[in-house]
């Protein structure tokens, strides 16, 4: 499976919507994931399938 991971990813909800909608048409299982200091304050996390702290 390919996923992606896009770090520090903050307000970058552009990017991660970019992404996940080029992703999906070539690799419909595939997910785009996002990590920040705080996920759960970071936009772009909440439109990415996933998101880790770092």
């Amino acid at each position: 499976m390919n996923n992606i991971l896009i770090t520090s990813i903050g307000r970058r909800v552009s990017l991660a919507k970019f992404f996940k909608n080029e992703l999906k048409s070539i690799f419909p299982d595939a997910k785009v994931y996002g990590s920040d200091m705080n996920p759960k304050l970071s936009a772009a996390c909440r439109v990415a399938d996933g998101s880790f702290t770092i």
